[in-house]
């Protein structure tokens, strides 16, 4: 029983957030990214596909919600002042002011908000706070990419309904897939559209033993986007603290990036 009332309790939270009235002023694109499983590079992909958005939109705000610990500033070298759980924080009093102030400035265009260090008690906040946050954001920002820890705590669902595309990052392995069934059809007991949903393989090589016909037999839905491994290069810009689409952008790691941010926010 406690899981039923559990999963009413998720149910009835996201419908909340995705049938909310939402202002008739212009909304920045929302593209949430989280790793099925461990190891899948989520936040890799994260930083990557906000610093092509940036190139492509100007700007482009990056949050963090993973509140196990994250690594996006050391990706950018910054040195945030402020966290998602200062802001949070301010509840429904956060302005475009503050948000705008608080942010970690890349010179080329990413606005970070990192999150706060590992083993906090923030998930004591409400998730309509940072259902407020995602709507201050998208008023500041055409494109805001979030890095998503999971898709079940009640604050990373609400990251999830104010999601226009959820990047579910996998890999071609027998175990994760199976993780990726199960949040899959999670998404689907929550009401999450499918439609919103796509599939993107990391780290893909032309040797891999499970072909995209059969991810497309197990999980029923095809994999949108293919991103192929360039191990010493994603690693390289890491430790530089510069997101391999600057680093080096001609590579075909850099492109299958740039593609994806083209395919789903395409310059209008």
């Amino acid at each position: 029983m406690h899981t039923e009332r559990f999963q009413e309790e998720l149910t009835s939270l996201i419908d909340r957030l995705q049938e909310r009235p939402r202002s008739a002023a212009p909304r920045g694109a929302v593209h949430s990214v989280v790793s099925v499983s461990g190891g899948c590079g989520a936040s890799t992909i994260a930083v990557n596909m906000a610093a092509a958005l940036a190139g492509m939109h100007r700007k482009c705000g990056l949050l963090e919600l993973q509140f196990d610990g994250g690594d996006l500033e050391v990706m950018l070298n910054l040195r945030p002042t402020a966290t998602f759980a200062d802001l949070a924080e301010a509840g429904m009093a956060l302005d475009a002011e503050m948000l705008t102030d608080s942010l970690a400035k890349h010179a080329r265009g990413i606005s970070l908000l990192p999150c706060p260090p590992a083993w906090n008690e923030f998930r004591a906040v409400p998730p309509e706070a940072v259902s407020h946050l995602l709507g201050v954001a998208t008023s500041i920002f055409p494109q805001v990419v979030i890095d998503l820890e999971d898709v079940f705590h009640p604050e990373q669902m609400a990251a999830v309904a104010a999601s226009d595309q959820l990047l579910l990052v996998i890999r071609l392995e027998f175990p994760c897939l199976v993780r990726t069934r199960r949040v899959l059809d999670f998404l689907d007991r929550i009401n999450f559209p499918s439609d919103r949903v796509q599939l993107v393989v990391n780290r893909t090589s032309p040797r891999e033993e499970i072909r995209p016909a059969q991810v497309k037999e197990a999980l029923g839905r095809s994999i949108s986007f293919f991103i192929p491994n360039d191990y010493p290069l994603a690693v390289t810009a890491a430790n530089v603290g510069n997101p391999f689409v600057y680093e080096s952008p001609g590579a075909a790691l850099s492109k299958a990036v740039k593609k994806m941010a083209e395919t789903l926010a395409p310059v209008k």
